[in-house]
């Protein structure tokens, strides 16, 4: 994931996203990620309204807008008004992890780096999160998804387009000792 973001260099060849390649220690045009862990993502100094407009800010965008579009997405992760006023501290893992996926999706990426996106969250939570995710992938969205959880996975990747797999396909490893 963090290759592909523009975070670390490949240890080898080149990354290209959407047909531009991917360079070291910039970020990646139209590739949002969201980290496994919201307190290392997030800064405990921002209220979790700053937080999510963060990107739209770094744009420029006109202050009306910018509150306008992140009302809209605090609720679509199901963000309650009261919530957006108080820091990470003050709020649970979970309210701070949609915090976190609504800022990753508020610049409408075209790729969204998914490390272990429920990983904080209650069952509801989780589905409403893999719904509003589902929706954005109808939409172009791909979400590449990091998870230990099979079964959210086996559910979410359901259709004959999605793909899982496992970590002994991208090495080679059958996972049986050999070589």
């Amino acid at each position: 994931c963090r290759v592909v973001a523009g975070l670390v260099a490949p240890a080898r060849g080149t990354v290209e996203v959407a047909g531009r390649p991917v360079v070291p220690g910039h970020p990646a045009h139209g590739v949002a990620m969201l980290f496994q862990s919201p307190r290392r993502s997030v800064s405990p100094r921002m209220t979790l309204r700053q937080a999510i407009a963060e990107p739209l800010e770094l744009r420029r965008r006109p202050a009306a807008r910018t509150r306008r579009t992140v009302d809209a997405m605090a609720d679509a992760v199901g963000l309650t008004p009261d919530l957006l006023r108080r820091r990470p501290a003050a709020v649970s893992d979970g309210q701070l992890q949609r915090a976190a996926l609504g800022r990753a999706l508020i610049g409408e990426p075209q790729v969204l780096l998914a490390d272990e996106v429920t990983a904080m969250l209650d069952p509801a939570t989780t589905a409403s999160v893999v719904a509003l995710l589902r929706e954005r992938v109808e939409e172009g969205l791909t979400v590449p998804t990091i998870s230990h959880d099979a079964e959210l996975l086996a559910r979410w990747c359901d259709r004959p387009r999605d793909r899982v797999l496992a970590l002994a396909d991208l090495t080679g490893d059958a996972g049986d000792g050999a070589a």
